[in-house]
């Protein structure tokens, strides 16, 4: 590549020079790329140059890449044609009602054999839901059904318990009005958790016991949970066991126990700690226990 004419130019003649150039390769027809090539001058170069002199230029804005580049751009995008598309209605689940349900139960019955298929296909329905129509035709008839939570059949006796209860806490409120007792023991219109857990217990004991309901039921209905009812009722039958730690085949033995007692307590080491007698001991070739060890006997015959 040949070296560019500004580098033989003074530094003050280099900007007017550049500008020059930008601006002919602006009007170039075939485009900037080709203009740069044919006066020999690297791209990079080039674009430096237009970025130190871009604020002083305004209506070099544009300049990002050749024009060439931006003609082929609009011709291509005048060219392609964008999918046309569009949005189709959300489907709706198609809802039968008994009369609906009715009508092709009995188109079904008189279609002739080979024929009921076109039928489903045009109501756009399984087998399986004519087989389950025909099976509450048989039960209860195509009545419409309700919707809404589905009722439990413990229900009313929820209600019923949680009526009894709330008679129960207000005729004992106006019992309890009477006494004042002392904050830490809790007072009787608010009993502690104690005291009102055993309450609710007896309740949840009585309607199992007067309503045949299950424990689950009368806890809900109270508002006990019921692990707190199990807790506090189970009884434990069986003591909990008491797991003795077995001794160890290293422990030492009646014994040695009492020869490292006298040698603790001997003229010689009566006034030193375990870990010197343990030092001293061992530089004679003798090992008679650990350190710690030898802390335990003194800790058992209150030598420590």
């Amino acid at each position: 590549m040949q070296t560019p004419p500004s580098d033989d130019l003074p530094l003050k003649q280099r900007p007017s020079y550049w500008t020059r150039f930008i601006t002919e390769s602006r009007e170039y027809p075939s485009g900037i790329t080709a203009f740069i090539k044919k006066k020999g001058v690297g791209k990079s170069l080039y674009y430096h140059w237009v970025r130190k002199l871009k604020p002083f230029h305004p209506e070099w804005n544009d300049l990002g890449k050749d024009r060439q580049h931006h003609l082929k751009r609009a011709e291509s995008r005048a060219e392609r044609e964008l999918p046309k598309t569009e949005v189709s209605e959300r489907p709706r689940r198609r809802f039968f009602s008994a009369a609906d349900k009715k009508q092709i139960l009995d188109e079904i019955d008189t279609t002739p054999t080979g024929k009921v298929a076109a039928i489903l296909r045009r109501e756009g329905i399984y087998s399986s839901a004519i087989q389950k129509w025909r099976q509450e035709e048989k039960e209860r008839g195509l009545e419409e059904k309700k919707r809404g939570p589905k009722t439990n059949s413990g229900t009313e006796e929820i209600k019923k318990l949680r009526i009894e209860l709330a008679r129960s806490q207000s005729s004992s409120h106006g019992r309890m009005r009477l006494f004042n007792s002392k904050k830490s023991c809790g007072s009787l219109e608010n009993p502690s958790g104690g005291r009102r857990y055993d309450r609710l217990i007896q309740e949840v004991e009585r309607a199992t016991q007067e309503t045949g309901i299950t424990v689950r039921t009368a806890c809900a209905a109270v508002g006990l949970p019921i692990s707190t009812f199990y807790r506090r009722t189970r009884k434990n039958l069986a003591p909990p066991q008491v797991h003795r730690k077995r001794p160890s085949h290293r422990a030492l033995s009646l014994a040695e126990r009492e020869q490292v007692l006298s040698i603790l307590n001997s003229d010689r080491f009566g006034d030193k700690p375990p870990a010197q007698i343990y030092a001293a001991l061992l530089d004679e070739g003798v090992y008679l226990c650990s350190v710690s060890t030898m802390y335990r006997i003194l800790v058992e015959n209150d030598q420590a």
